[in-house]
């Protein structure tokens, strides 16, 4: 992956946590907590998941980092979000420690060389990824999931 896409990739990480406040803003209890299909995630539900997943995600690039080519375990995460109750967490509780995760997160992220970038591991669902995949993996997640937050909340407004 050439630098400048990690570069961009990285930009897109580090500006996330406050996209997601901004999107969150405002928002009632209702808005954040309304599922908009049976067996849908809620806002908040979401936002959980993106929590837990920057945990996973920096769990893995340590891995790479420290053994040859790991391989790491599944993750159910309809699973995990019913486990952890995300529907009844505060907002303000998960976009903080979001945040702050993902600060560390980037800061380690932005120091590693060419050769550490191209560490790989075996991600369960994916195959083979290096850690600059897992870098775009995350963004793309984060994009994912950020149009699924802007979805749950329009499906509980009136049209």
């Amino acid at each position: 992956m050439a630098d400048s896409l990690i570069l961009t990739h990285l930009d897109a990480l580090a500006t996330f946590p406050d996209e997601l406040k901004r999107t969150l803003r405002g928002l009632n209890d209702d808005a954040l907590r309304h599922r908009p299909a049976a067996g849908a995630w809620s806002a908040i539900e979401t936002v959980g998941h993106i929590v837990e997943v920057e945990a996973i995600w920096a769990g893995r690039f340590r891995q790479m980092l420290a053994a040859e080519h790991p391989t790491f375990p599944a993750y159910n995460p309809d699973e995990a979000v019913q486990q952890r109750d995300y529907q009844n967490k505060q907002p303000s509780g998960l976009l903080i420690a979001f945040a702050e995760q993902r600060a560390e997160q980037v800061a380690f992220l932005r120091i590693l060389r060419p050769a550490q970038l191209a560490r790989t591991g075996v991600h369960p669902t994916r195959g083979v990824i290096s850690v600059a995949d897992g870098i775009a993996i995350l963004a793309n997640h984060d994009r994912a999931h950020s149009q699924q937050i802007a979805a749950a909340i329009a499906a509980q407004q009136p049209s």
